[in-house]
């Protein structure tokens, strides 16, 4: 979930995944199923805070 590689998940890569919504490739397709939807938003919000641990 970040696709900014910053470290943690938050408004940045939701935004990202918003802005790429819809697409058929590319980094914010999470779930690997071709399509950049409310599932890889999920995981987003799934993931959000701070990674590792």
């Amino acid at each position: 979930g970040d696709l900014n590689f910053d470290g943690n998940v938050n408004i940045t890569d939701f935004l990202q995944i918003i802005g790429l919504w819809g697409s058929t490739c590319g980094d914010g397709d999470l779930n690997i199923d071709g399509v950049v939807n409310v599932v890889d938003l999920l995981a987003v919000i799934g993931a959000w805070g701070p990674c590792g641990g």
